[in-house]
């Protein structure tokens, strides 16, 4: 099933051949776009935070499943995440006059 050979003209054509580039450019664009907010999405999930781990445990305290010194260790162990990190060695903010 061949076709005919005025479509083959018609694609040789500037307008045919405009058309069909910038097609192709708005569908790389659109994939660009996609990979992008996929590739943000995953750099900027940190997953639950201290807050929500606590109110689990919270539950599981409350519910008996773990006892007092385990929920006390947690709770520590949260408290330690949520404190601001040092900055690293080599950026260290000058000190004030």
């Amino acid at each position: 099933m061949a076709l005919p050979a005025s479509f083959w003209e018609f694609l040789r054509s500037t307008q045919a051949q405009a058309v069909l580039w910038t097609t192709v450019l708005v569908w790389l664009v659109i994939i660009a776009f996609y990979v992008v907010s996929k590739v943000r999405g995953y750099l900027s999930d940190e997953g639950p935070s201290v807050e929500r781990h606590l109110t689990e445990f919270r539950k599981m305290y409350e519910g008996g499943q773990l006892e007092d010194q385990e929920f006390r260790t947690i709770k520590r162990v949260l408290a330690r995440q949520e404190e601001p990190q040092p900055p690293a060695s080599g950026s260290q903010e000058p000190a004030e006059p």
